[in-house]
């Protein structure tokens, strides 16, 4: 190679490597750009769903006399953004059982589940926890009553 060639080449190389320079950035600004659309999708997938919170999750029905059936409401809201629906309920005795909304609760809203304890067989201190399944992807959330039943 002659002395005069070498800028020559050696200039030729330093526009390839610009050039191979400007195509990875390209290539990495893609990239970049492709993993913030994906996590942007990611995010507002996860942060759309429906979010029941209980006013309450623990109750008291203080003092009752044997052979009463107790109504405890539970009031609840949907604080997600997706309707809300609750598929069961269920309980840590055939004692107890759980009657929720059949409709879907809105964003938003709030509504009420009833929780019936029969306590036709019980008698003292009752402590009593009930699980609800609903498409809330935390479910299911457990609520809890108690009270002290009463010989007649």
């Amino acid at each position: 190679m002659k002395k005069s060639e070498a800028p020559l080449v050696l200039g030729r190389a330093h526009r390839i490597s610009g050039v191979a320079q400007q195509n990875a950035m390209r290539t990495g600004g893609l990239f970049r750009n492709s993993l913030l659309i994906i996590f942007s999708c990611v995010y507002f997938l996860l942060s759309s769903q429906p979010k029941i919170k209980f006013i309450k999750t623990r109750q008291n029905f203080g003092f009752e006399k044997k052979g009463k059936e107790i109504i405890i409401p539970f009031i609840f809201l949907n604080v997600g953004t997706q309707p809300l629906n609750i598929t069961d309920g269920t309980a840590s005795c055939s004692c107890t059982t759980v009657n929720w909304p059949q409709k879907p609760v809105l964003p938003g809203k709030q509504d009420t589940l009833f929780v019936i304890f029969d306590s036709a067989n019980a008698i003292g201190r009752q402590d009593r926890t009930v699980e609800i399944f609903s498409n809330d992807p935390e479910a299911p959330v457990k609520i809890r009553f108690k009270g002290v039943i009463l010989s007649k």
